[in-house]
């Protein structure tokens, strides 16, 4: 799930205007789209290659196992 946008973490830094994104986006070079890419990013207002992904854990199908 790399390579639409950089992802907002949780990461707090010292600075209130400053976070950790990581993955990159789909304007930056290959080497940079990958998931342990990490960048600082200074919040300034939108930016159309920063975001952030909503996921939700999902419970496993009665009868089914990962041999399936």
């Amino acid at each position: 799930m790399v390579g639409n946008f950089w992802e907002r973490t949780a990461t707090s830094l010292n600075d209130p205007g400053e976070e950790v994104i990581c993955g990159g986006s789909y304007d930056n070079p290959l080497r940079a789209v990958q998931t342990s890419v990490k960048a600082l990013y200074r919040r300034r207002g939108a930016n159309n290659v920063v975001g952030f992904r909503c996921a939700q854990d999902l419970k496993p199908l009665s009868g089914w196992t990962a041999d399936t």
